[in-house]
């Protein structure tokens, strides 16, 4: 199945599967009896955002296992054939419609480097709405499929009913307490979704001055 976590992001990232999509998948699964009427109800539930209800569908039919896995592809592929050429698992490089994206940050060797980076550029992320609450639940749901939050960090980050700016700022708290590995799958998710977003930070345009400066 490294497939699907290849294009998970891709996926869920609204270029992907839209809702017609999904509900059409859906129903081909159904027809196959490969998802019950508890799974068929809850993912065609518009009361729930697309992004929520995609990655709940990629996760459960990943659990399910590769033959499901399989006619998901395969559905996906006749119901919508621009959209299954364009995963990232059907190119030779992780290309997709829109503007090019930056190079992901290799990880680092030291511990503190990404964290610096999140600490450089925090008032920038919770300053007039650069996070809103798509794009937040974009993140956790990314970063919950990378085991970076539990179930409950994850429902503790998308169901509280608090302003905006408060459920950025502690997001973006419990990530640098995390440490270098969770900041830097952040970042990387970041640019996966939000690649315009990731070279408006102080950090890149920091890093993008040094580089000039060595020209």
């Amino acid at each position: 199945m490294e497939n699907l976590e290849t294009d998970r992001l891709y996926l869920t990232n609204g270029n992907g599967i839209s809702s017609s999509d999904l509900e059409a998948v859906v129903n081909e699964l159904f027809q196959e009896n490969m998802i019950n009427n508890i799974e068929f109800d809850k993912y065609r539930n518009n009361r729930n955002i697309l992004i929520s209800r995609v990655c709940t569908f990629l996760d459960n039919i990943e659990k399910k296992g590769p033959k499901v896995v399989a006619y998901f592809y395969s559905a996906f592929e006749r119901i919508n054939k621009h959209a299954y050429d364009q995963l990232p698992s059907r190119q030779a490089g992780y290309m997709t419609d829109g503007p090019a994206r930056p190079d992901p940050p290799s990880v680092p060797e030291s511990s503190e480097v990404y964290v610096k980076k999140l600490e450089d550029d925090f008032v920038h992320f919770t300053n007039n709405g650069k996070i809103n609450d798509v794009t937040l639940q974009l993140l956790v749901e990314a970063l919950a499929n990378k085991q970076v939050f539990n179930a409950a960090e994850k429902d503790k980050h998308l169901n509280r009913n608090e302003e905006l700016h408060r459920r950025v700022t502690d997001f973006l708290t419990d990530l640098k307490r995390k440490g270098c590995r969770p900041c830097y799958l952040f970042y990387e998710t970041l640019i996966a979704y939000c690649p315009d977003l990731y070279n408006s930070l102080p950090s890149s345009r920091a890093n993008d001055i040094k580089q000039m400066q060595l020209c």
